[in-house]
């Protein structure tokens, strides 16, 4: 196991993070790919999130580029995004979510997170994805609705941009 994958592995085993997943059905599959400089450069390491007895779990890339069980959503983080959420030590679900979209709506491109759909609207709605941003509450979903993502029309046309579809 490298070294980020490691460290997510403890960071999703936290109570706030099981807390914040805890919609998610077992067996989703999130794939996460620590990149050099920006979410377009070298892949320096992969992993995939999955929800097991309804725990997190994680489970290694046999390589960077490494085959990874399909997932639903890809997020390539560049590795300055990955220290920042790794160094963040709040254990607030809204707190955390609202560091992600931040990371996600950044036209800092050195922290931009990228993130890629493998599934559509109605498969991430049934397998609980969308919950997890209710858990974060009031606060998160204020902060999506400043955002332009207010309600689920919001999200779903963030979706279709990033897919082109939904």
């Amino acid at each position: 196991m490298g070294n980020y994958t490691e460290r997510f592995t403890a960071y999703f085993e936290r109570d706030v993070a099981q807390k914040a997943a805890h919609s998610l059905s077992d067996g989703v599959r999130m794939g996460f790919h620590i990149c050099e400089a920006h979410s377009n450069s070298t892949v320096l390491e992969s992993f995939t999130f999955f929800r097991e007895a309804g725990l997190n779990r994680v489970i290694a890339a046999p390589s960077p580029q490494g085959a990874l069980l399909k997932s639903e959503i890809d997020f390539h983080l560049p590795k300055a995004s990955a220290e920042l959420l790794l160094k963040d030590s709040t254990e607030e679900i809204a707190q955390i979510g609202i560091a992600v979209v931040k990371l996600i709506l950044t036209t800092d491109r050195e922290r931009r997170i990228s993130v890629r759909l493998g599934a559509g609207f109605i498969t991430l709605l049934r397998k609980g994805y969308f919950g997890v941003l209710t858990s974060g509450g009031s606060e998160l979903a204020s902060f999506l609705a400043r955002n332009g993502l207010s309600g689920m029309n919001g999200i779903k046309a963030a979706l279709k941009k990033m897919t082109g579809e939904v």
